[in-house]
């Protein structure tokens, strides 16, 4: 027979589930219970390396979009940045760029593409040294690169990309559609950011200006001529910016946002991948299987950040993602069987298609 007490810790204990079962999850894209396996174990491999890795970003100044000498958009708070695959025209040496598909151009490494990767790697590694350890030294580290990068006045990034991935020679220097797409880069930076500040509040303040930020971004994304146009790309460009759309709205709350760049999105997987998983618009590229590969980590990012939001994906858009998961993985071991042209390193690209087999087991 249950007495009053016993009834009573029932009770809460029921409450306590169900109020864990709704919580907000803490991120959205990382793996956070493998986060917390290795907070566990503090003398493992893993935990040393994510450790080591900030201790180098102390070492280093914070990075800032102001950091170039020149702009040639005439204000360093524009972020700027090359087109990856144009180059200067042999039979017009003076005239536009012209496309090389999958050869960069090293002129990428004179403008600000090179910042916002290690933008992205530094606020991850120390967001989480942070949550492994709880050092001081990597929180105020973060808050203080979060400052210089989106709110500081004499150093903060504009909030839009209308410079990102310029041709020279065409459009006054200006962005392109395909240059929406660095944008994706700040997915680890939004995790990071909520991994802190649910260790650690990085204050009120802090957060409604990193949030103000990223929905102005957003607000650019969906309004600004290159914003609709990467929109209607038929191949990964879409699939990046309804992704990074997603992440911003599950950072800033706002759920019609979230249920339209789902539903946008669910239409884009099931225009691009076959039935028979095949990738068409990836396949005609230089560097077929590395776009198919980076096709799939873009679809399994949403799918990702979709199913931690507990945001209902179709059932069309899982099958496609099989579907191309089979296609692909009859490749691996097998360059020969490749119909397609792959001009980069078919090795590296194997080891990341079995990666991204790997994540898609966290949809299951």
């Amino acid at each position: 027979m249950m007495t009053k007490k016993n009834v009573f810790i029932c009770i809460c204990t029921f409450m306590l589930v169900c109020v864990e079962s709704h919580a907000k999850p803490v991120v959205y894209l990382w793996d956070y219970a493998s986060l917390v396996a290795v907070q566990q174990q503090p003398k493992s491999t893993a935990y040393r390396d994510m450790v080591r890795q900030a201790d180098w970003v102390l070492r280093h100044e914070v990075l800032t979009v102001t950091q170039k000498e020149h702009a040639l958009s005439g204000d360093k708070h524009n972020y700027e940045s090359l087109a990856t695959y144009y180059w200067p025209n042999p039979a017009n040496p003076s005239g536009p760029y012209v496309p090389r598909d999958g050869e960069q151009n090293p002129d990428t490494e004179k403008y600000d593409f090179p910042r916002l990767l290690a933008l992205a790697r530094d606020c991850a590694a120390l967001g989480k040294a942070f949550f492994l350890t709880g050092n001081d030294v990597y929180y105020d580290r973060l808050c203080r690169q979060l400052d210089a990068w989106f709110i500081d006045e004499a150093t903060r990034m504009n909030p839009h990309f209308a410079f990102s991935q310029f041709v020279p020679g065409l459009n006054d220097n200006r962005g392109t559609p395909g240059g929406v797409l660095d944008a994706y880069r700040l997915m680890d930076v939004l995790e990071s950011i909520q991994l802190t500040d649910n260790t650690r509040s990085l204050g009120r303040k802090r957060m409604r200006a990193l949030k103000r930020w990223f929905s102005d971004l957003a607000t650019w994304m969906v309004e600004s001529e290159n914003g609709r146009q990467a929109a209607l790309f038929g191949n990964n460009h879409a699939i990046a910016y309804h992704g990074t759309l997603l992440g911003i709205y599950l950072f800033t709350g706002k759920g019609r946002g979230q249920r339209t760049a789902i539903k946008d999105f669910g239409q884009l997987v099931v225009e691009q991948i076959n039935e028979d998983g095949r990738m068409p618009n990836e396949l005609k590229r230089n560097n077929a299987l590395t776009y198919s590969v980076f096709n799939l980590s873009h679809i399994l990012d949403v799918c990702i950040m979709a199913h931690t939001a507990g945001l209902k994906v179709p059932e069309e858009v899982s099958r496609r993602i099989d579907a191309s998961c089979r296609y692909l993985s009859t490749f691996i071991g097998h360059r020969e069987r490749f119909p397609y042209k792959e001009i980069g390193n078919w090795e590296a690209e194997e080891r990341n298609l079995k990666r991204e087999l790997q994540r898609k087991e966290r949809l299951r």
